[in-house]
């Protein structure tokens, strides 16, 4: 199989077929696999994914939890399930607009040896949600970057990646109990080739009301930012470690700047103390 979409949906009933029509319109030269793993929608995804399966009975494989499992595991069960030499990822409430995205990035990948992830731009998307500035994460971007430019920030968003699969072994379950699910799989991807970016939107990202992180407030997103950071450099080789370190860093003083800022003076000395604890820790 050269190449498995992996899709996660969890009532998703008024975005999944957009999604699943955007990857059969594919103009593609190799075979490739659906995944769609469902975290025990109650609305009408599963029929809709279903019926999809009926019509592409070789290509689209349901996995059906009878119980809700969360996004994080859910998302895992999708990438486990995944068998292609190179994976794609889109969840159910987001669709590509461009017919030879795929083939673009696979093509890409199969040229280059030395990438590892192949992403583009996103058209965003606001879905019963105002319109806030979520600002352009790909403005600055380069053709080119790096594990030591991702670990600052994640700047790939879902539906635009195509990556290598078996570049490292199964996701870490400690990772589960963070909100990301992409970022952190970047990451192990990055440390084992470059990032090759295309700038053009080929696909849509979705914001909504549930949306898990794009409507945190900064301040919630930077302190999970932190947590996040501090636990999973351990799974990462020594010579990441250091660019671990600087990210931290990094993020400790944005939070405690805007902590100070706003006269939340008790959280800011928190943190500090915390950010100081790590400095003499870290091993």
């Amino acid at each position: 199989m050269k190449v498995s979409i992996c899709t996660i949906t969890y009532n998703h009933e008024k975005y999944v077929a957009a999604a699943l029509t955007s990857f059969f319109q594919q103009k593609v030269n190799f075979d490739f696999e659906v995944i769609v793993s469902d975290d025990c929608s109650t609305d009408n995804t599963v029929h809709i994914v279903e019926a999809f399966a009926v019509k592409y009975p070789n290509q689209v494989k349901i996995i059906r939890h009878h119980s809700n499992i969360g996004m994080m595991a859910n998302f895992k069960e999708a990438l486990d399930a995944c068998s292609g030499q190179y994976i794609a990822l889109c969840e159910g409430d987001d669709y590509w607009i461009d017919n030879n995205k795929l083939q673009r990035q696979v093509d890409l990948l199969d040229a280059r040896p030395e990438i590892s992830i192949c992403f583009h731009k996103a058209k965003l998307l606001f879905d019963n949600v105002a319109p806030f500035e979520f600002g352009d994460i790909n403005k600055a971007t380069k053709e080119i970057t790096t594990f030591s430019d991702l670990v600052k920030g994640n700047y790939i968003h879902t539906p635009t990646v195509v990556y290598r699969n078996y570049l490292f072994g199964k996701y870490p379950l400690s990772f589960l109990k963070f909100k990301f699910g992409d970022w952190p799989l970047h990451l192990l991807n990055a440390e084992h080739g470059d990032i090759l970016f295309i700038p053009e939107e080929l696909a849509v990202y979705r914001i909504t009301h549930s949306g898990a992180w794009s409507t945190k407030k900064t301040v919630a997103k930077i302190e999970h930012t932190l947590n996040f950071l501090k636990a999973i450099r351990h799974h990462f080789s020594l010579a990441h470690r250091e660019q671990f370190d600087n990210s931290i860093n990094s993020y400790f003083k944005y939070l405690i700047k805007l902590q100070f800022s706003s006269f939340a003076f008790r959280k800011a000395i928190r943190n500090l103390v915390c950010f100081f604890r790590f400095l003499i820790t870290k091993t």
